[in-house]
This record gives structure tokens, C-alpha cells and sequence, in this order.
């Protein structure tokens, strides 16, 4: 009797995902005599005897579009092999165990529909982290290993406790028209900057929410993230840091305001400038904060605080609690600044910048206040500028002072301007280019609180107030 050899072959399916409901067949000098199951990880082995020390083989793949040398359907995915001809493959007894690779690629979805359509959370881990909508699981020990979750198309959750995003990970969804959110927690160790530094990518995922627990992140790198939509930071951190490339992540929201300890400084992008509206909203510390070309909604909240405003666009911007610094740079465009609320020095505005109506017809800027604070005047009601002269002239008149802006020269001509009105009332002293502010109407004696600094004062006019 003829001696027959043994053989055992491991093939390997590269690139394909989702492929155990494929079956093959194998020939082997021209005839069939095997099949089997390709396993979920897209290895396949196989054990016969021949009586040939080596042989020509061939596979046939057979997914539900039944058998196929070239390509095959698994999952509601279609394949093909990525070069035909390496279905086949030469063996020699002697050789074996032998293993050929086959590649695939994917050809065009049969069914796009994700695993889950609903809501998703996952959760990352101390391994290296790969999750999109064909695969999802962990690098451990150099082999993935599939745990099963993916992104869906509805609002996919990713939990990344400190140190979890650290391990090169890749989180990628590439539905659209949801509002995935990844919520991450930083630590003094495992810090902000030190997960955007080791984090492979993250496309697709539209809130990305940080909460620091003592965080000394110094700069941030956002320059791995892309498809984002909105960014929040809060909680402590014990430094200020610089967050670059944030306009370039496709984020256009931003939210500071439940940060503490040390603020927020929009740093540099790669990509310079964007048309965009943003949306920012600063820290309850000392923020610089940046508008681009387009048109731009900034709250600074509390501390020392800075804005630019956009350079070609009109914005509203407001400093809030704090001595502010506004710069504003739309020279055309119609800015607004709220002081609402703003009657103490303590949280006086420094403004640069401002156009007045007395300079520009059409593009002049707009000083906001409101009707609760500055009870002199009525939401929506026009402003008039009057002399100081003509503020005497009305004195005790509240009906006479209402909504009204007096002017003067200097402080000296404040000494006996008490309006007798009753009434919180601006003024505006030309030479030091200030706003003033008295509850009841009564300027003597300093008894008044400087608001807010505007560069061009002369140029102000009823038409740069807007009551709210």
C-alpha cells in the first residue's frame, strides 16, 4: 500500500471583519476533498493525507452568496480577495504545518444597517481600545481580540476613566446625524494632556465632555480628533492650559463654564482660521478666549479674563464677573458688549476697539445693558446723550431722565451732579473714557462705580446703547 503524507494547512483571512459565517472548500490536485468553517478571527485549518510529498491546492470560499474563488458575502458585507490568484497555494509534506494569508477588502455594503440601531455605552479599558461600526474590542498581548460592542448609529456613550485613553486607542464612527459623547475623567497623573498625547484618534464622536479631578495640564493637543462638534471641560485643574487645535477637531461649541481652580487659552490651529459661528463660554477663572472670521457668541464668566472678537464678523460678547479686557476687531461689522449686570468696578469692562455711532452711519458697535440692573432706562426703548447741562436742566424729573446718558468732561464736573432721580443711571466722563454708574442717580462725592473703560468715548451716541 502507497504511503500517504500528512498535511495540516492554517490559512488566515486579513482586513475582513465579521467573516464566521463563511464556510470553505479546498481542492487539492484538481480534486475537492474538504471543507470546513472559517473560525471568527478569520483562521481556517486543514488535515488530510496524500499521497504526493507536495501538491497544488486551491480554496473556494463560500459565504451566503454561495461558493466563490474571488469573493464571498459574510454579515451583509461583501469581499472580494484582494489579488484572485493567491486562493492557491503549493505545499510539501515535509513543510508542514504550513500557513498562507489571504487578503481581503471590503467591496461595497450589501446591508449598511448597524449591529444595534439603538442607544450604545462603552466602556475603555487598561488595553488598547479599537471601536468603529465593523469592529469593536482590545489589543491584548498583541491580538485583538473582539468583545462584540460597536458604534451604532444612535447616541453611542464611551466611559473613559483616567488612564484608559492612553493606550493608543482608535474610536471611530462614521454615522451621521446622531450625538455620540465621550466622557472622560482626568486625574494629576493621568492627565488631559497626557490622553490627547497617547490617544491613537477619535473621528465621529460629537461631545467630548473632560472632567478634571486636580488635572496640571499644562497644553493640550487636540490635533487627533476630527468630527467633533462640541467640547466641554470642567471640573478642578490646577494649571491654565493652552488648548490647540480646537477649531480644527470641527468642534464650534465650547464649554468652560463649570471648570475651576485655573482657566481656559485657545491657543494655535493648523488650519489658522474658520468662517464659522462658535459658541464659547469661559471658565470661573482667568480665560483667554478667541473668535475667528466669523460671527462669534463669548461669555467669559467669572475671573480676569480676555476676548478677541472675530476680525470680520459681528459678535456679542460679554466679560461678566471680573475686570475684562474686550478687544474687538470687526471694524464694519456690529458688535455687541453686554454689561448686564455689571454695576460695580469689580467687574469693569476695558474695551478696545469700539466704533461709535458718531464715527461709523451703519456697522457701529452696541454697549449693552439692562432694564433689572439700570432701572433709568426701558427694554427696547431708544437711548439719548444729553450735556451735563441738560442733565441739571431735568433734575427731579425722572420722567425728564429716563433713558438717558449724560456726559460730562471730567470728574471735577461731577461734584454737584445728583440727578435726584432715583434711578440707576449711566454716565460717561470724556477724558478717562469711562462708564459710570450710580443707583440713585446721585454722582457726587465719587459715589458712582466706574463700569467699564470704552477707547472712543466722543464718538458714543444713543444709538450705542441697547436696553434688554
Amino acid at each position: 500500500m502507497a504511503k500517504k503524507f500528512k498535511y495540516r494547512i492554517t490559512g488566515l483571512i486579513n482586513n475582513a471583519q465579521n467573516v464566521e459565517e463563511v464556510d470553505y472548500s479546498y481542492t487539492v490536485n484538481g480534486k475537492t476533498i474538504g471543507d470546513g468553517s472559517v473560525n471568527s478571527d478569520g483562521s481556517f485549518t486543514l488535515k488530510f493525507k496524500s499521497k504526493s510529498k507536495k501538491l497544488n491546492g486551491s480554496f473556494s470560499f463560500l459565504g451566503e452568496n454561495g461558493p466563490s474563488s474571488a469573493n464571498f458575502s459574510s454579515g451583509g458585507i461583501e469581499y472580494s480577495i484582494a489579488t484572485p490568484e493567491t486562493t492557491g497555494f503549493k505545499a510539501k509534506a515535509k513543510k508542514s504545518p504550513q500557513t498562507f494569508s489571504y487578503a481581503f477588502a471590503l467591496t461595497n455594503p450589501i446591508d449598511d444597517t448597524p449591529v444595534d440601531p439603538g442607544n450604545n455605552t462603552i466602556t475603555l479599558s487598561l488595553f488598547q481600545d479599537i471601536y468603529s461600526d465593523t469592529r469593536g474590542g482590545q489589543v491584548i498581548s498583541g491580538t485583538f481580540e473582539d468583545d462584540g460592542q460597536r458604534f451604532t448609529s444612535g447616541q453611542n456613550t464611551v466611559i473613559a476613566l483616567a488612564g484608559t485613553l492612553e493606550q493608543d486607542d482608535s474610536l471611530t464612527d462614521t454615522s451621521t446625524g446622531d450625538n455620540d459623547l465621550l466622557r472622560l475623567t482626568t486625574t494629576r497623573t493621568a492627565s488631559l494632556a497626557r490622553a490627547f498625547n497617547l490617544v491613537n484618534s477619535i473621528s465621529g464622536i460629537e461631545t467630548i465632555e473632560i472632567t478634571g479631578e486636580n488635572d496640571t495640564s499644562a497644553v493640550v493637543n487636540f490635533n487627533k480628533v476630527s468630527g467633533l462638534e462640541k467640547l466641554v471641560i470642567k471640573g478642578v485643574f490646577t494649571a491654565r492650559t493652552t488648548i490647540d487645535n480646537y477649531l480644527d477637531t470641527g468642534a464650534r461649541e465650547f464649554d468652560f463654564s463649570e471648570r475651576t481652580g485655573a482657566g481656559v487659552l485657545l491657543g494655535n490651529n493648523n488650519n489658522n482660521f474658520v468662517s464659522d459661528a462658535l459658541t464659547i463660554k469661559g471658565s470661573t477663572a482667568d480665560d483667554v478666549l478667541k473668535a475667528s472670521l466669523g460671527q462669534a457668541t463669548i461669555q467669559a464668566g467669572d475671573g480676569i479674563d480676555r476676548i478677541f472678537g472675530s476680525s470680520q464678523s459681528a459678535g456679542f460678547y460679554a466679560g461678566e464677573g471680573g475686570i475684562d479686557t474686550i478687544t474687538l476687531a470687526a471694524a464694519t461689522a456690529q458688535d455687541t458688549v453686554s454689561l448686564v449686570g455689571i454695576t460695580t468696578a469689580a467687574n469693569a469692562d476695558i474695551i478696545t476697539g469700539f466704533v461709535g455711532a458718531a464715527a461709523l452711519a451703519n456697522g457701529y458697535d452696541k454697549l449693552e445693558i439692562d432694564q433689572a440692573s439700570f432701572s433709568n432706562y426701558t427694554t427696547g426703548a431708544a437711548v439719548t446723550v444729553i450735556n451735563r447741562t441738560e442733565a441739571l436742566n431735568r433734575r427731579g424729573n425722572a420722567n425728564a431722565l429716563l433713558n438717558t446718558v449724560f456726559v460730562v468732561d471730567n470728574a471735577n464736573e461731577l461734584v454737584a451732579l445728583n440727578l435726584q432721580s432715583g434711578a440707576g443711571t449711566v454716565g460717561i466722563i470724556r477724558d478717562t473714557n469711562e462708564l459710570i454708574y450710580s443707583s440713585n442717580g446721585d454722582f457726587t462725592n465719587n459715589r458712582y462705580q466706574a463700569i467699564a473703560t470704552v477707547n472712543n468715548s466722543a464718538d458714543l451716541t444713543g444709538l450705542n446703547f441697547q436696553i434688554s
